[in-house]
């Protein structure tokens, strides 16, 4: 989907003011889906979210319903997030006095033997209650142990193969961290019965449509670049971890538990320099990505190809203080290597 196409405004704040865009800034961003378009170096990616409840995280306000809100939040919620982008709930919801009396998941990068024996006891907790108790349609779940019965079994024996499955931790960490990331995906797509407060992902679909149906007043637009694999975990990037666990003698899924929902799930979240814009889907209008019509404009307009390879160009000199007017607890950092870092918002 394409913000042009849906023939709604589309707006650049300004001044805390909406203002239309004009028809140079249309071409850039027609631009930007000209390469988007032909999937070479990024897809096309969308996240339905409740609008009042991501303004109220990305600003600190504690406002209770849409009417509330006026422009200049609107205009400031916009240039937060434009910054600082959206971080999975694990960045959100843990503190950091709960991560410290735990022994697994204690940071993006975790992948001890208590880490690997919490995934497993999670997924054997799923796979031995009764079904009718789980909060997922019994259809996806009978034709899930249908196709994926060895996984469903694996983890169902507690007693043989718990220590195998920790073992994992003893591998070399590029290797463990794909694995676990395999394994965590699958209890983040079963949302309530698997993992929600501390998973470092962030769901998103290369299916406008299914973001819709999770949207309540807005509707983020971007792209994951290319290798996929490298910024998040979906069906088509389990090819490589198949592999890797097929020769450790792991079990293995060969798609989501709900494959209609195009689900790619970004690891910490969806980065700002990765974003076009969103849809305010009660006003029904479009908010372009600031960044992108801005100082940077040109380069955008001359090297969209570049743009969607390597990400748009953001001054990030002042993330520190406006993350801390977040309701985030902690955030990261990513390096060019693809390390992630994790950092306190608050010490």
């Amino acid at each position: 989907m394409n913000p042009i196409n849906k023939h709604i405004p589309l707006y650049k704040f300004e001044h805390e003011k909406l203002v239309l865009l004009n028809r140079n800034e249309i071409e850039i961003l027609k631009g930007l889906y000209k390469v988007l378009n032909k999937k070479k170096f990024g897809e096309k990616i969308y996240r339905g979210e409740k609008y009042v409840e991501l303004l109220n995280i990305q600003t600190g306000s504690n406002i209770k319903k849409y009417s509330e809100i006026r422009e200049y939040q609107h205009s400031y919620f916009s240039s937060q997030l434009f910054i600082i982008g959206e971080k999975s709930k694990h960045f959100l919801k843990e503190k950091k006095e709960e991560i410290k009396k735990r022994s697994y998941l204690k940071n993006i990068n975790d992948c001890s033997s208590k880490t690997f024996e919490y995934i497993f006891n999670k997924i054997n907790e799923i796979h031995t209650k009764p079904i009718k108790d789980l909060n997922i349609d019994i259809t996806y779940i009978n034709n899930y142990i249908k196709r994926e019965k060895k996984f469903y079994d694996f983890f169902r024996d507690r007693n043989n193969n718990i220590q195998k499955f920790k073992n994992i931790s003893k591998i070399n960490f590029s290797n463990k961290l794909a694995i676990r990331d395999y394994y965590l995906y699958y209890l983040h797509t079963l949302g309530k019965d698997g993992i929600s407060e501390n998973s470092f992902l962030k769901s998103t679909s290369f299916d406008y449509k299914k973001s819709k149906k999770f949207s309540n007043g807005i509707i983020l637009y971007g792209w994951v670049k290319k290798p996929t694999s490298s910024y998040g975990i979906s069906s088509r990037s389990f090819l490589k971890c198949i592999e890797k666990c097929k020769r450790l003698d792991l079990p293995i899924y060969t798609k989501d538990i709900f494959p209609h929902e195009k689900e790619i799930s970004l690891k910490g979240g969806f980065f700002p320099h990765y974003i076009i814009g969103y849809e305010n889907t009660i006003e029904n209008y479009f908010v372009i990505n600031n960044h992108i019509v801005n100082e940077s404009k040109e380069i955008v307009k001359e090297f969209p190809d570049l743009i969607i390879k390597y990400g748009l160009p953001i001054d990030q000199s002042e993330f520190d203080q406006k993350v801390k007017k977040t309701k985030y607890r902690k955030y990261f950092i990513r390096t060019p290597e693809g390390k992630y870092i994790e950092k306190y918002c608050i010490e």
